[in-house]
């Protein structure tokens, strides 16, 4: 929810600045996506490949590349019906 009012906030600004058109309310389902920022509370297990998020519990992925560093966060999406979960 923090991220949503945040790009909501941009949006507005954009407006009031004449930098972008009034802002419209978008389809439910379409560009689904969401975050999660605190990297506290997620937990990456490569070797399984699993990854816990809140709320969820631990879901399976496809490691696509290896993850380097330490986690930022995470962001949630759904693309032609599928969800993907981008590691940053």
């Amino acid at each position: 929810l923090q991220h949503a009012l945040k790009h909501l906030e941009r949006a507005y600004k954009n407006f009031f600045e004449k930098r972008a058109d009034f802002p419209s309310f978008k389809r439910k389902g379409c560009g689904d996506t969401f975050r999660y920022p605190d990297p506290k509370q997620i937990r990456l297990d490569e070797a399984s490949s699993r990854i816990f998020l809140p709320k969820l519990g631990s879901l399976r992925y496809r490691n696509s590349r290896d993850v380097l560093g330490e986690l930022r966060n995470v962001t949630v999406s759904q693309s032609g019906g599928k969800w993907f979960v981008s590691i940053q």
